[in-house]
């Protein structure tokens, strides 16, 4: 199902990792109300930054101390996020630059943070007495599930060992980021970095409006399942649309290449979910025709929702959910065939 909130996710790499930064919705209101926001978020990562290091100092501490009365060589060192520099006082000329650093830095500090986690977890096993793969087993599923690791877990517990002590250095030899750029309102724009800003605008104003006609379109396929809904018991049910792409605002005073780079990647971003929420729609356009040439059996689909909502324990009374439930039932009725 779409996603409806008003937040969205922009993918980008800083050249050590992929991640994903969650834009703010647009904003509106009096310049001293950003600033004061911006004031209380910088407030707020400096409190987690500080909070982070203190935490990896007594981590490695510890762990140093442990290794010492084995008689062993402690290969890992503090590994200390760096307090952002806010250098640049929000002002009504910086709101939008300042706005987008905040972004960067919170994400940044998100990847430090998975990394002090593993590193954590990595030394717990490390100091527990028993002699099998069972206390690295949680720092295995841990890089498994954020996708530090890919591959499968080794047959033995040197492999394993070896596996994770490698991941552990690896992720504490890469380089912090360096965060954005400060913006140079004052020199003149290149005249390609213009030109590479308009088009992005030109996309962007495309991709408003070919998303409101998608709407538009969707709610009114909806309206013909009306009459389904009630036969199958979903009274009142609300139709989920996609709002417009909150894009990050900025102008061309304060174009830069990190910028116009960055713009573009939140661009590509929001072309993608919307080529999936296209896919999707045309999935439930091709359901609606079916219940209008009178080919969907309504008790089955009562019969697959009401199952689908026990297994999963939530309500699968979507339209997304009804759809899929045909399909469902679709498919084990061609495989009895």
């Amino acid at each position: 199902m779409p996603r409806t909130d008003q937040s969205q996710s922009v993918t980008m790499n800083d050249g050590i990792d992929t991640f994903t930064v969650n834009m703010p919705p647009a904003r509106s209101g009096q310049n001293e109300a950003r600033i004061l926001r911006i004031q209380a978020r910088r407030s707020n990562l400096i409190q987690r930054v500080n909070l982070l290091n203190d935490r990896e100092r007594t981590t490695i501490q510890q762990f140093k101390a442990r290794c010492l009365a084995h008689g062993e060589t402690p290969f890992l060192e503090e590994l200390l996020v760096k307090m952002p520099p806010f250098t640049i006082p929000a002002t009504a000329d910086t709101l939008q630059y300042c706005e987008f650093q905040l972004v960067v830095y919170e994400k940044e500090l998100e990847i430090w943070r998975k990394r002090r986690v593993l590193r954590q977890l990595y030394i717990d096993a490390a100091g527990s007495d028993e002699m099998d793969e069972g206390p690295y087993l949680d720092v295995f599923n841990f890089v498994k599930r954020e996708g530090i690791y890919k591959g499968e877990k080794p047959d033995t517990l040197q492999g394993l060992l070896d596996l994770l002590v490698g991941l552990v250095k690896r992720m504490s030899s890469k380089p912090q980021p360096a965060g954005p750029k400060p913006p140079k309102s004052k020199e003149q724009k290149p005249l390609s970095l213009i030109r590479a800003f308009e088009r992005i605008q030109v996309k962007r104003e495309s991709l408003v409006t070919r998303l409101a006609l998608s709407n538009k379109r969707y709610e009114d396929n909806l309206k013909t399942l009306d009459p389904f809904l009630d036969r199958i018991g979903c009274y009142g049910m609300k139709y989920q649309l996609l709002p417009p792409p909150p894009f990050i605002q900025i102008t061309k005073e304060f174009l830069s290449e990190e910028l116009v780079s960055f713009m573009a990647k939140e661009l590509e971003s929001f072309e993608a979910e919307f080529e999936e929420v296209r896919v999707e729609r045309n999935r439930t356009e091709q359901f609606i025709e079916e219940l209008e040439a009178g080919t969907v059996d309504v008790y089955a689909v009562r019969r697959e929702l009401r199952a689908r909502s026990f297994r999963t324990g939530s309500l699968a009374f979507t339209v997304e959910g009804i759809r899929d439930s045909w399909e469902t039932v679709k498919g084990r009725r061609t495989k009895r065939k």
